[in-house]
């Protein structure tokens, strides 16, 4: 997730907060040290007792700091502002991920591999949905449980870039209907028969998010988005304005994030 602030020169005293920072997460969410820089760095890294102790010291190279600052930013400011304010603050975020962080809800959109009718389960960081889904052998779907009728469009978050998707049997469409009650996506075009997903490549922590609004309001952003190309942030911000400015009533977003393995 792009944000406000190049951490490419981060000073000791600030790596020393971002260290703080780590800490408070393993004690009060359970994440670990090594869990952390594996979900940064997209990889996984091995830290050594020398590694732990340059890092409590403000020793941190800046190709394992950047990310590391980046991720907390997005998925874990509001701790990191209790714990180290003179390095962390709110505005960091962009207004797109702030919109996210204010109105996103879990629970009501599931991830369905196809021929399985079990629902996913939720726990953990952000939540990551359960089970794992392995590429290029998992296809799968979206079970979403709406409470209102409007149109829906649909972005993919991976590795700090948003791809808005398209749900629709006319796969060049951004845009499908949603009704209340249990919805799921993708179909056909008969609307019933589930037309499964796959994805063939990218390993790792995928965001899927949901935003119901009336057809008029999303239609304004449609043409600056282009499905499988990543969304400029300028038009996340502006789509999320949009999205604030209507009355709570009028809109819904929901989100799952999912977890792809080779």
């Amino acid at each position: 997730m792009k944000n406000s602030r190049d951490w490419s020169n981060a000073t000791n005293d600030e790596i020393k907060d971002l260290y703080q920072v780590i800490r408070a997460l393993e004690k009060t969410r359970g994440i670990t040290m090594d869990v952390a820089f594996n979900r940064a760095n997209k990889r996984n890294i091995a830290l050594s007792k020398h590694d732990r102790g340059n890092f409590r010291n403000g020793d941190l190279s800046k190709s394992r700091a950047k990310p590391l600052f980046e991720w907390i930013v997005e998925h874990h400011l509001k701790l990191a502002t209790e714990i180290a304010a003179n390095t962390f603050d709110p505005s960091m975020l962009t207004p797109w991920a702030k919109f996210l962080e204010s109105h996103l809800q879990y629970g009501a959109l599931n991830v369905r591999i196809f021929n399985q009718r079990g629902l996913t389960t939720r726990s953990g960081d952000l939540p990551i949905a359960k089970p794992t889904l392995r590429l290029s052998k998992d296809e799968y779907y979206f079970a979403l449980k709406s409470e209102r009728d409007g149109s829906l469009l649909t972005f993919e978050g991976y590795e700090r870039e948003w791809y808005p998707m398209g749900l629709h049997h006319n796969r060049d469409s951004k845009l499908t209907s949603v009704n209340v009650g249990m919805n799921e996506f993708p179909t056909k075009a008969d609307g019933v028969t589930i037309d499964p997903l796959r994805d063939d490549e990218s390993a790792g922590l995928h965001r899927f998010v949901f935003i119901i609004a009336p057809k008029r309001v999303l239609e304004q952003h449609q043409d600056d988005l282009i499905i499988g190309k990543a969304a400029r942030f300028e038009t996340l911000d502006a789509l999320a304005h949009t999205i604030e400015e209507l009355d709570q009533q009028k809109y819904a977003v929901h989100g799952i994030n999912v977890l792809f393995s080779a």
